[in-house]
Parts: structure tokens; sequence; C-alpha cells
């Protein structure tokens, strides 16, 4: 079995949803595991949520390989939203 790997290091393995990782105390980031195997794109992804007052990114990774294939980007204080498929 080939474990898929994030840059950094992070093992995508032995997630589970609801982890919280890290919390920044300076800034108020949280970052935490909405899904595991989860289909995003037609591909099981592992999705990852960073989130302060001012904005929410949802990152997803293709579980098998550790590739970033979504990125939203939420803003509601500047009612903004991004929303980014990454394509291969």
């Amino acid at each position: 079995m080939r474990t898929a790997t994030v840059t950094g290091g992070m093992r995508l393995n032995g997630l589970r949803a609801g982890q919280l990782l890290d919390t920044d105390r300076l800034t108020a980031i949280s970052t935490s595991v909405v899904a595991v195997g989860t289909p995003v794109d037609g591909q099981r992804a592992v999705v990852f949520q960073e989130k302060n007052q001012g904005f929410t990114a949802t990152l997803a990774y293709e579980q098998a390989t550790g590739r970033l294939i979504h990125y939203t980007l939420d803003t509601p204080l500047v009612f903004a939203r991004s929303d980014i498929r990454l394509l291969r």
C-alpha cells in the first residue's frame, strides 16, 4: 500500500473527520479535518478546513497521491468566494 503525503511530510493516512490539527493563538486560525474518503471531483479525498473570523479555506487532497485537487476560500466580511478546481 502506498502512503500519500503532502508537502511538509504530513501523512494523509490515519486522519479522521472532525480531528482538530492545530489552533494558532495569535491569528485564531484553526485547522481541522472535515472529511476522509469523500468524493471530490470524482476522486476520493481528504478535506481540510482552515478558518478564523475573517475567512474559511477548504482544501481537498486526493487520498491516493496527496495532490491538491480543490481549494475554496470564503471571506464573508467582504462577501467574496474563490472556488478553484485543479485538473491533471
